[in-house]
């Protein structure tokens, strides 16, 4: 099994997913423009939707301060949640 490694972001772009005959596939959350780096979260959904002070208590475990794009924002309240199953609930997919 070979897998590239990848950054983490508190608004990632991308996630693994492991298939049925254990093959692992970095696939993207949204659209990625060319050039942008892709990346994952290194925590949980359920501790992406946390505020800022506590994702990064959760980070230190990985030894880095997040600098992400949501992280280093002035308003933490304009940040959209991309988890799928609350984005089909929000649109009425339930």
């Amino acid at each position: 099994l070979r897998c590239s490694r990848a950054n983490h972001s508190c608004r990632p772009n991308g996630f693994f997913r492991v298939s049925k005959d254990g093959h692992l596939a970095l696939v993207a959350r949204r659209a990625i423009s060319a050039g942008e780096e892709v990346t994952i979260s290194y925590l949980p959904e359920s501790e992406l939707l946390q505020p800022l002070a506590r994702r990064q208590r959760s980070l230190t475990r990985f030894g880095f301060q997040c600098r992400c794009e949501r992280c280093c924002a002035d308003d933490l309240r304009s940040f959209r949640c991309t988890c799928q199953a609350l984005v089909e609930y929000r649109d009425g997919g339930w």
